[in-house]
């Protein structure tokens, strides 16, 4: 079980965790990885973001299920998607997504900002939640799971819980 494996590791190593189980989802759909790789880039970032609530507002403009639901590029509804990236990101979204991907994108998001706001207890149970989540799509879906992340360099110890920053693209089998 996941929660088990994960309880003693940061929240920023959880989230590059969900992020290589995205990847891995990508690679099983056979989604053009091309077209993904910018997107994975700004996913990628939170790992060595200082400031994560930077990296929070920007990728809410990036969620699929949120963005899918305008057909329109209006400038006053966002502050860091250009039009011509709204339309790249619709037709990304409509050709090389589906429901698995669209549920781990947001349940990567969720995990890497449920508690952004609030002082973690109890190994951050809802990022673990989200984790578990997760594990549970692939398996259902018969998707492999990534190996299981080195603890010893992501202790939840550090940074109160987020733990401290690192390269997260180098866990990366797409970038």
């Amino acid at each position: 079980m996941i929660r088990e494996k994960f309880e003693n590791v940061s929240v920023k190593a959880r989230v590059s965790y969900g992020i290589c189980c995205l990847e891995r989802t990508l690679l099983y759909y056979n989604c053009t990885l091309e077209k993904w790789k910018w997107v994975l880039e700004k996913l990628w970032k939170y790992t060595s973001m200082e400031y994560l609530d930077d990296w929070y507002y920007e990728m809410a403009e990036y969620l699929p299920d949120s963005l899918l639901e305008d057909t329109k590029y209006n400038s006053e509804e966002f502050e860091y998607i250009t039009e011509e990236q709204f339309y790249i990101l619709l037709d990304l979204y409509r050709t090389e997504s589906n429901k698995m991907i669209s549920q781990i994108f947001r349940l990567v998001f969720e995990m890497g900002t449920i508690d952004i706001y609030s002082e973690l207890e109890n190994f951050a149970p809802n990022s673990l939640n989200c984790l578990e989540k997760i594990e549970n799509i692939m398996n259902q879906n018969n998707i492999e799971l990534p190996p299981i992340i080195n603890q010893s360099n992501y202790s939840f110890q550090e940074n109160n819980g987020w733990g401290k920053s690192f390269e997260g693209k180098e866990n990366s089998i797409i970038l």
